[in-house]
């Protein structure tokens, strides 16, 4: 029996104390465990998730906890009972909002990686992440052939990068093409291979929409040779006929071109252009029997000159001929770019009006 009061170490404690602190603490850990029982439970009984798609674009599906409805969870992908990469399962889908699944944010869409476009049959699993809980209606299988690209670069010059690409396995869906000017090792652009050319679709590229341009970026006109790659998406495989080098000057020298059309009684028509300013309008120096008379914009409209590739197509003049030429005399009518001593085509034409 136990003595009125129990000695441990130099302090007293009387028995009672003893017994309540041994059922507390017994009590603590046997709650304890029913606590970490308990929450073992909820939390492996909670994820659901579903495998619904997986083709050789995407693998699709959702997934959640429904103990932590509104937080996103990951979920494991393997091909061939081989893990190949995690996803968050963070997008949102109505579906899953009017189902009662959280907020709705617990989708997730993943494209197929590029290592099981090998033309052999995988089996697609999906799992709650960071365990062995499948997905219902996984696994799924894929059988898929990689891309084929083809294309070119067509020009590289001062003014725009050309040319086309496609992937003949997705004949109607446009790709980039990346850029790399000289040894650089990382792309500077990525452009849409997605504009229209009937040459294309006449020779069977899909719909057409593979052609890509773009301007030339302003840093490489700096008077010095650069060597522009244009490449396959993801690869360093270049297009037929890449590289291109270029040697283009801050500001180019003038290209002028033009034509003295018409000269009559009423009125002087022609157009003039700088090909190293295609959009930019520039203005003529007309002269009679070698006198300036007027100087004057070339910037009218006409379809000819957008359909003969002159820039907008606003590089037309017309002037109506002075009354002061119009004396019974004759007059030489000459028409040059202004500010230069270069004559248009065709100039020098002689009027005689009453």
């Amino acid at each position: 029996m136990l003595s009125s009061l129990s000695r441990i170490g130099n302090v007293r404690i009387r028995p009672m104390v003893v017994l309540t602190i041994l059922v507390s603490t017994v009590s603590f850990f046997f709650s304890l465990q029913q606590n970490s029982i308990g929450a073992s439970t909820v939390v492996a009984g909670s994820f659901e998730g579903s495998h619904d798609g997986a083709d050789c674009s995407q693998i699709t599906g959702w997934a959640w906890n429904a103990a932590d409805p509104n937080n996103a969870i990951t979920v494991d992908i393997y091909s061939d009972n081989v893990f190949v990469t995690s996803a968050v399962a963070n997008q949102f889908r109505q579906d899953l909002v009017d189902a009662n699944k959280g907020n709705g944010f617990h989708g997730f869409d993943i494209a197929t990686p590029a290592s099981l476009m090998d033309g052999v049959s995988h089996s697609i699993r999906v799992t709650i992440g960071g365990s062995t809980q499948n997905l219902t209606n996984t696994p799924k299988t894929i059988s898929c052939v990689g891309p084929s690209f083809d294309g070119f670069l067509d020009s590289a010059d001062c003014n725009v990068i050309s040319g086309w690409a496609w992937d003949s396995t997705q004949p109607n869906t446009p790709i980039n093409v990346d850029v790399y000017f000289d040894n650089d090792n990382f792309r500077t652009i990525s452009a849409p291979a997605d504009k229209f050319r009937q040459d294309l679709q006449d020779a069977g590229k899909g719909n057409g929409f593979h052609g890509y341009f773009f301007p030339t970026p302003a840093s490489l006109k700096d008077g010095l040779t650069h060597k522009i790659h244009v490449r396959f998406p993801g690869t360093l495989v270049d297009l037929h006929n890449s590289p291109l080098t270029i040697n283009c000057s801050g500001n180019p020298p003038p290209a002028f071109d033009g034509f003295h059309d018409g000269a009559s009684c009423n009125q002087q028509t022609g157009w003039a252009w700088d090909a190293n300013r295609p959009n930019t309008v520039i203005s003529v120096d007309i002269y009679s029997d070698n006198v300036l008379i007027a100087t004057i914009p070339a910037d009218q409209f006409r379809q000819d000159l957008l359909d003969a590739g002159k820039g907008n197509g606003f590089h037309a003049f017309f002037f109506d001929t002075p009354m002061s030429l119009k004396d019974g005399q004759t007059h030489t009518i000459s028409i040059g770019f202004h500010g230069t001593d270069l004559a248009l085509h065709n100039t020098f034409k002689t009027i005689n009006c009453p």
